[in-house]
């Protein structure tokens, strides 16, 4: 079973994270700022940490970030294979 790593700490990162966790996936969830996230840690028990600790213990990765910080995340997770594939509804492909 994959591992998924989701990057952001908005309520669409938290569900996706909640979700996954519910369904039996390895879940952790990232955050620029990873204390934003010690109250879901502690309630839910998915771990936390920094995007690129996510990103490399994860072998799917799921973007939850707003589109204006698209491309900055992708650099801060210094992952040199890492491939975004945007939701074609979503404003950053606009």
């Amino acid at each position: 079973m994959p591992r998924f790593g989701v990057l952001g700490s908005g309520v669409v990162a938290q569900m996706l994270a909640n979700g996954l966790k519910r369904h039996g996936y390895d879940v952790r969830i990232g955050s620029r700022e990873p204390a934003k996230l010690a109250a879901f840690r502690e309630q839910t028990g998915i771990a936390t940490g920094t995007f690129a600790e996510v990103a490399e213990a994860a072998d799917v990765i799921v973007l939850a970030v707003k589109g204006l910080a698209l491309r900055a995340d992708r650099r801060r997770c210094s992952i040199a294979a890492m491939t975004l594939t945007p939701n074609a509804s979503s404003p950053i492909c606009s």
